[in-house]
């Protein structure tokens, strides 16, 4: 949803097509940013920054969330095998 938000919105502001403005929302989200195509308005300057802020804090709020879930499933299977054992 959020690429999808950022694509529509370059596309307008920029008047970019739907392949750079693709290609341009993967670079900022990744943090890549390879520099060859970048915002020229200044409303798309300032859309560019918060929308890199927000969309890189929610990919690393999302790998933090997949971490901590394995992490739980192996506690869980190291209690099982304890209280299994212990029997």
């Amino acid at each position: 949803m959020l690429y999808a938000l950022g694509v529509y919105v370059f596309i307008l502001l920029e008047g970019w097509s739907l392949i750079d403005a693709f290609y341009f929302v993967g670079t900022v989200l990744s943090a890549l940013g390879h520099g060859n195509l970048y915002p020229v308005t200044t409303f798309g300057k300032i859309f560019t920054t918060i929308f890199g802020f927000a969309g890189i804090t929610l990919f690393l709020y999302m790998i933090s969330v997949v971490a901590d879930l394995s992490v739980q499933r192996q506690i869980q299977k190291h209690l099982k095998k304890e209280k299994s054992g212990k029997r």
